[in-house]
This record gives C-alpha cells, structure tokens and sequence, in this order.
C-alpha cells in the first residue's frame, strides 16, 4: 500500500512539473530584425512614393509567435506551430514590417507557421480574405539560417547576432490588393488597387524574448515540488524506522 501511494505521489508531482513545461502555457515570443530591401517596389505608395523603387531602404520586422494558439508538434526533426483558416485554428504567428516608418500587420489569418529543422527557421503569415469587391492577399515568407549552428531545434531557445553575422534572415513580401468586379476595374483604368513587394535580407538581430510563463503555471511548478519534497521525507523517515 505505501509502494502505490508513492507511485500515485510521485506519478503526480511528474505529472504537475510536466505540465508546467507544457508550450500550450507560453506566452508570446519575438524575434526583431532589422534589414535591408532589394527587389522591391511600390506601386501606389503604401511606403513611399507611388510607382517607386525600395531598394536600399531598411526595413525593421518584427515576428511573434504565441504557442499556446494553433497546433503545435515536437519531434527529434525540430518543432512546428500553424494555424490560421487552412488548419482550422488560431494563427500562432503575426508579423510586423515597418518601412520608411509606416507599418503593416499581417495576422496569419489563412495561414501561419514557424518551423524548425536541423537549426533552420522558416516563418510564413498569409493574409487572404475579400472586402466587398477588392480581395485582399497579404503573404510574407523568411528563413532563418545559422552556417555556424547557433540555431537549435526550437522556436523557443534564444540566440543572437549582429549586423552582417549569422544567423541571418532572408525572405519576402508582397501586399496585393484587386479589384473584383469588371465596372471596379473600367472605373478606375486598372484592377490593381495597392500592389507592393520586396525581398529583404537581415542585419541586426535581437534574440526572442523567453516565454513568461502563466500564474498558473508557478502554481502547478510549487505544487510538483512539495510533493517530491513530501515524498523524500517520508522516504527518510521510512529508512529511520527500518
């Protein structure tokens, strides 16, 4: 009877201490960086003049990934979080990308991922939905390299860089706003109503920000390990007597 009550305590502290590690408790993580755009234009001056070049201009971008949203799977490949419409949950990911200092959100609402393989990060956020007769189609992708394997198997571990060093950031976006319906289009000379797209390469990097776990999660943390202490006394205690 004591053998199975100590397996039930210590099943239990295992249990609670397991839970509090749990992704499904993390809070938000971002990762910042800052870059520098080529093949990139504006057609009607979302970031600038209209029917302008972008080349050259920084660009600062801003991922932020919230575990506890979307479907998250581990496995000794790395990790991966999605949601959005396409899997039928809550986007994980949002993304800022500021430019000439104006900014634009992407939310991940039909798509979003971070993935992780063999040290290789890859974030993605589509944005695709309809507002009376103009669909909207909002798409950036990065990937996240490291040649001297600062990167590990996790969406959660910290790393750091410096302008021009790994790890280093690349990707692209593309804001595509079209007019839906023929008379929109004859009216107005053109379907396109914002067309704007870039590629970009990363400089500074700020390493994530550690996940700040949940008050409920520093509960289930003390109560896991009163009962291991619990179970160590009466252990003792038990030896003393024997």
């Amino acid at each position: 009877m004591l053998r199975l009550k100590a397996c039930l305590v210590n099943s239990a502290a295992a249990l609670v201490l397991f839970t509090s590690v749990s992704p499904a408790t993390a809070e938000i993580i971002s990762s910042t960086y800052e870059g520098t755009l080529f093949n990139s234009f504006d057609t009607t001056g979302v970031f600038g003049g209209a029917n302008s070049s972008l080349d050259g201009m920084a660009v600062h971008l801003t991922f932020s990934v919230d575990t506890s949203k979307g479907n998250y799977s581990i496995g000794p490949w790395g990790n991966r979080t999605e949601g959005g419409t396409w899997y039928n949950a809550q986007s994980p990911l949002s993304v800022v990308i500021t430019i000439n200092g104006h900014s634009e959100l992407l939310l991940g609402s039909t798509e979003s991922f971070n993935q992780v393989v063999n040290g290789h990060h890859r974030y993605r956020a589509i944005d695709d939905f309809e507002t009376n007769t103009v669909r909207h189609f909002y798409q950036m992708v990065a990937d996240l390299d490291s040649p001297s394997g600062l990167l590990s198997n996790s969406i959660l571990s910290p790393y750091s860089g410096a302008a021009g060093v790994d790890p280093m950031l690349t990707g692209s976006f593309a804001f595509n706003e079209r007019y839906t319906h023929i008379e929109d289009v004859i009216a107005h000379g053109t379907d396109n109503l914002v067309l704007v797209y870039g590629q970009f390469t990363s400089g500074a990097i700020q390493a994530p920000v550690a996940a700040i776990p949940e008050p409920e999660t520093y509960v289930m943390l003390l109560a896991g390990l009163v009962l291991l202490g619990f179970q160590l006394r009466r252990r003792k205690k038990e030896a003393a007597e024997g």
